[in-house]
């Protein structure tokens, strides 16, 4: 399994200006997976997450998780029928900056779109976020 299969956490669902609401995959067998070595945590609140765009990677911060970051369009839905939605896990995220060749800058130029994937942060990004 190649690496960014591995990192994979979720989908974007629903972007409103700068807040964007990911719904995380129902696979992740864990909350605190091991990759090369090194445990990480999915969802944290300040965490990062990695949105891949082609050749340019997004970043964003974990601002909320659990049901108060469900989108307000499915919230109805869920007070409908909690059984359709009861085991979907949801985070909301803002976008910190973007990796630009080798180096990360503050804001973004561009912006990801609904069914874009969204993964876990490793230790190699947090060297292109930190300067390391």
């Amino acid at each position: 399994m190649s690496k960014n299969r591995i990192t994979e956490i979720g989908e974007i669902d629903s972007i409103s200006g700068n807040s964007i609401s990911v719904k995380l995959f129902d696979n992740i067998k864990s909350n605190m997976p091991i990759i090369d070595g090194v445990v990480y945590r999915v969802g944290q609140i300040g965490s990062f997450v990695r949105i891949p765009l082609g050749y340019a990677n997004l970043y964003g911060i974990v601002t909320q998780i659990g049901s108060a970051a469900i989108p307000e369009s499915l919230r109805e839905a869920v007070a409908k029928d909690y059984d359709i939605l009861k085991n979907t896990r949801w985070i909301n995220i803002v976008l910190a900056g973007e990796q630009v060749g080798k180096k990360f800058e503050r804001g973004v130029t561009q912006y990801p779109t609904t069914g874009d994937k969204v993964h876990l942060v490793t230790i190699n990004d947090l060297d292109v976020i930190y300067g390391g």
